[in-house]
This record gives C-alpha cells, structure tokens and sequence, in this order.
C-alpha cells in the first residue's frame, strides 16, 4: 500500500470523511470499496450475514447513529446479492443454530412473498427476487428507525 500510494496511512490519520454508510453482506466476495470503487476512509461499512436489518441490532443501530451523528453522512447503500448463502438458507429452511434466529426476518418476507415468488421459473429465480426482496425490507426498516427519521 505505501508503495502505490506513499502517503495514504498519513491522510487517514487525519481522520475519515466518508460520504456514504455501506450496509451489507458479509459475504467476501461483496468487497464494499471494490464495488464502490472508493478508497479506505470514503466509506463506513456494516456487514453482516445476508445484509439483515434488525430492529434490535445494537451493533447495526450504534453504527447508524455514529455514520449519521458523528461523521454526517446523508447517504446510505444498503447491499445485497445474488447468490446468498442467507437468502437461500433462510428461503430452504436450513437449520443452522444461531444463524436461524438472525435469518428469521427473511423467512418471514418469504413467507409473505410465498405467492409472487412461486410464479418465477425456477429456484434460482426466486432466490433472486429474495435477495432483492430483502433488500427493499432493509431499506424500510433503515427509514423506520428512530435514528433515521430524526435525521
């Protein structure tokens, strides 16, 4: 890194300045500053397992109130993805611990879209639509907070 920019450690002492707060999958394959295409210190990012948002999630509302109190930030991506593992455990009903719990607002959205989602061609279709379906929850679940709505 200090190679192919020498003084990049040096700007981020001086502390970060991120435009947007990145809610997402914890998925290593979904790089927040990959996909954005922004450095260290223009993004703040939350993951977690299927980019779910809970109502009770202090480690996820603490971040939201830091990005929007502290560092100002008026603009939030939320991002999910095709091909999530939590999406399709969720959807499959795999037993997985703990995993269950955290997972249980996509099984409800499933259960709730059963019929919509029962008319695309095939799984891989439907798990999708999920994913997305998922995401547009995430949002509204973001705007319905305390936090966000002060703002």
């Amino acid at each position: 890194m200090r190679a192919e920019s020498p003084g990049n450690f040096s700007r981020l002492l001086g502390g970060q300045k991120p435009q947007y707060l990145w809610l997402g999958c914890s998925d290593a394959r979904v790089p927040a500053n990959v996909i954005t295409g922004l450095n260290p210190g223009e993004v703040f990012i939350h993951r977690n397992l299927a980019n779910v948002v809970h109502s009770t999630d202090l480690n996820l509302l603490s971040v939201l109130e830091f990005a929007i109190a502290g560092l100002g930030i008026r603009k939030i991506i939320v991002c999910g993805h095709h091909g999530c593992g939590g999406v399709q455990a969720a959807a499959e009903g795999c037993k997985h611990g703990l995993v269950e719990h955290w997972l249980e607002p996509i099984r409800r959205l499933h259960r709730r879209h059963t019929a919509v989602l029962a008319t695309l061609p095939d799984r891989e279709s439907r798990l999708q639509r999920l994913a997305e379906l998922n995401v547009v929850e995430a949002v509204s679940r973001i705007a319905e907070t305390p936090i966000v709505r002060q703002a």
